[in-house]
């Protein structure tokens, strides 16, 4: 793993608008199918 992986993660996630959101999220909001229903089973 690079030695900046840390760093660089954070300075992405602080580029972020404040109400950004995941696909997964969005998905759930809008009704439609998720995979989290396939990662629960693993």
């Amino acid at each position: 793993m690079p030695t900046d992986a840390f760093s660089s993660a954070i300075s992405r996630l602080q580029g972020s608008p404040p109400d950004g959101t995941s696909s997964m999220q969005r998905d759930l909001m809008d009704g439609k199918p998720s995979e989290l229903e396939v990662q629960k089973a693993a």
